[in-house]
Formats: C-alpha cells, structure tokens, sequence
C-alpha cells in the first residue's frame, strides 16, 4: 500500500504543524505503508523539528518543495530592513483576492499539482491525505480529483479553518470569507473522507457543509494521540521542597483570563506549609500580557522538546490553560502527557476538554481557582495522586490511531 501524505511544515521544520502527520506517517510506515509526503522547504533560520527522528523511515520518502510565501510576513524578524521588507511583501500579498492573505500555501498550487501528479502517477499511488492548516492545501489537494477521479483523498482538519481565531479569518471581508467557504466547500465535495481530531469540530465542519445531509458519512474522527516511545521511563521524583507544576507547549490566543486566575491564586498563596510553589512554563509562543510572568516564582523558558515528557512526569501538577475557542479541542498536549499520570490542572472555560478530565478523574477543573487553589494544593502537598490511575490510556496511543488511519483508508 502507498500513501500520499500532504503537510507543509513536515519535519524536519519546526512548530507543531508537522507532528500529528509525522508521528501517523511513523505509525503507517511501521505497518508496511509506503509513505511518500510532500512538504514545503523549512524556513531560514528552521530548528530541526524534535519529531524528524520520527520520520527516518526507509518506508518514507520526503519531498520538499520552495516556500514561496513571503517569511518576512510568516516569520517577522526585527530590523529596520527586515521591517521595510515586510512592507514590501504586505503590499503584494494584499493583491490577492481569493480569500486571506496570511495562508502561507498561497502560490503553492502548481507546483503542489505538478509533484503530486509525478508522484502518484511514477507511484501509482491511490490514497492521498492532506492536512490544514494552512486550508489551501486541502483545497489544492482537492482539485486532483479532476486530475485522477479513481483517487481517495481524505482532509485532515486539525483546526477550524471558517471560525479561526488567526490566518486573518476574523477580520475578511465578506466577499474574501465568501471565497474561504467556497474553498471549503469545494473540500466537502471532492473528499472521499474529511477527518478530525475531535468530536466538536467534526460538528463544526458538517454545520458549514451546505449538503451535509448526502456526506454526513464521510466525517470521521481521528483523534490525537500519544507515542509510546516517547514515554521516559518511571523513576522517583526529584526530592526538594517544592510543589511544581509545570506547561508545556503553545500559548493559545485569548488565554489570559487563565493565566491571569493563576497568577492572582499563587499572589495570595505562593506556598503551603514550608512548601513553595513554583510554576515552569516551555513555550516558543509569544508571552501574552499577564502578571504571571513577572513573578519570581514562575520560570519562562524555550520549548525543549521531548525533554518535557520528563518535566511533567515528574511535575506534581500538570497545567493546561484553555480559551473559549479552544475549550472543547482534546489538543494534541493533553493526549501526549496523558499516559506521564501527572493530575491535570485546567484552568479556563468549561467544556469537553474539563468534561474529559472531570469524568475519567484525571486532575483539577476548578470552579473557582482562588477558592479552591488552597484545598487542591493540600491535596498535593499531602501526595494525594488526583488521578485515575486506573484509566485505559492505552485506547490514545499512535498504534492503536495508525490502525484507525489504516482502517479509514
């Protein structure tokens, strides 16, 4: 069997856009799959992805192609030159009037043909899963049904792409969201599957399909997913006085009321007993504007890749921070660090994610975090474990999603 997998910041490139497909290509690849993947050149100053060892695999064959999105706009750099350039680059991106500017596969499209084309017919490749953000690959994706109507194409959503809360969506025009539903709808068409990693935005996306009723069969959930390899193995939490707990990944837009709970919580209770309370957080994103982070007692530092699967396994707490938007997405983290048993700690709206760990007893969605936060500290400090430890996490893991996949297929 020979798959074409389409995502444009496969690994090597950073950012978490490439792991999901990364870590499926893996579990595909260990099944016998051929996988071939076609991905855009990383950018200029890319970190090695912490997920390209996953995809050294003589069963999968990369092929990356120029990024032609301007990265003065992708990836601003400070300067006055750098500045002038993206002036430069603004005012030719805002030529374009089929939808938004701030999708980085804009200009994509005939080059993406003319490889997918190569490779599927010198491959005879049947099966082809593209995957969004940026959602002009699914579109582009799409359009090679005229090219090879016996083809399968699945469409991975991993994020809203009509009600995103980025890629410029809030503030188009009607006529340019108009052109964006257009596209979309164009995906529900040609599709043979359109996939996501949560039951809520499978909802979402067959609400905006106009002819839901006739493809309501082809929504499928694939969910996110932990790899067991990069669960570190047990050993005994570092002995110190400190209750720790401890983010790790992106800091989604619109969190701030979270971190903001946090911060107030922690100002009226930095310790228990003679027990002080120390908060890490490893993220690349930018620092929203909270009080959190001007405390001593709260560490920022650069993402360190699969070194915080240690970090939380041996954290006593671990955070989650959510925002409306996001507050009923299983995101890839929570899965991730699921099996590592550390409690959750949710702060933010409630929803399906706080229905997820509320129900399966997995940590703490408090009501009120300055009321509660005394209490749920206690618990800690006196090694109460807030978590289920008899939870079958097992039901979350690459092997048993990669059958999944295959089964789809």
């Amino acid at each position: 069997m020979k798959v074409l997998i389409v995502n444009f910041d496969f690994p090597p490139n950073q950012g978490i856009g490439g792991r999901r497909w990364a870590k499926l290509a893996k579990g595909l690849a260990a099944r016998g799959v051929e996988v071939f993947v076609i991905k855009a050149d990383p950018v200029k100053f890319n970190v090695e992805s912490p997920w390209y060892s996953d995809v050294l695999s003589p069963n999968i064959h990369i092929h990356s192609l120029p990024r032609l999105y301007p990265e003065s706009v992708s990836h601003p750099r400070s300067g006055v030159l750098s500045k002038l350039r993206y002036i430069a680059d603004m005012q030719g991106l805002r030529k374009y009037k089929e939808g938004t500017i701030y999708d980085i596969a804009l200009r994509w499209e005939k080059m993406f043909l003319q490889k997918a084309t190569q490779l599927i017919s010198s491959e005879s490749i049947i099966h082809v899963a593209a995957t969004g953000a940026p959602f002009n690959l699914l579109y582009y994706t799409a359009k090679l049904r005229d090219l090879f109507p016996g083809l399968r194409i699945l469409a991975d959503y991993r994020d809203p792409w009509l009600t995103a809360r980025n890629y410029g969506m809030p503030s188009l025009s009607p006529d340019m969201f108009e052109k964006e539903r257009q596209k979309q709808q164009l995906v529900f068409d040609l599709a043979d599957v359109i996939t996501a990693p949560y039951p809520k935005l499978l909802e979402i996306m067959m609400h905006e399909d106009v002819r839901r009723n006739e493809h309501h069969t082809k929504f499928k959930l694939l969910p996110h997913f932990f790899d067991e390899t990069d669960i570190p193995s047990e050993r005994p939490k570092p002995l110190d006085n400190k209750i720790k707990l401890v983010y790790g990944g992106a800091l989604y837009m619109d969190s701030e009321e979270s971190l903001n709970h946090l911060a107030t919580a922690m100002l009226k209770n930095p310790s228990i007993g003679d027990r002080e309370i120390e908060v890490s957080i490893y993220t690349d994103s930018r620092i929203p504007d909270s009080e959190l982070f001007g405390m001593k007692n709260v560490k920022v530092r650069k993402g360190i890749g699969k070194a915080i699967f240690s970090e939380i396994r041996n954290a006593d707490l671990c955070l989650l921070f959510m925002a409306t938007h996001n507050c009923h997405f299983l995101t890839t983290k929570i899965m991730e660090y699921l099996p590592l048993r550390t409690p959750f700690l949710y702060l933010g709206p409630k929803g399906e994610v706080a229905n997820f760990i509320v129900g399966n007893r997995l940590g703490y969605c408090p009501e009120n975090l300055l009321i509660e936060w005394p209490a749920i500290m206690r618990q800690v400090d006196e090694g109460n474990p807030g978590f289920n430890l008899n939870y079958d996490y097992g039901q979350h893991s690459l092997n048993a999603v990669s059958q999944r996949l295959l089964d789809i297929f």
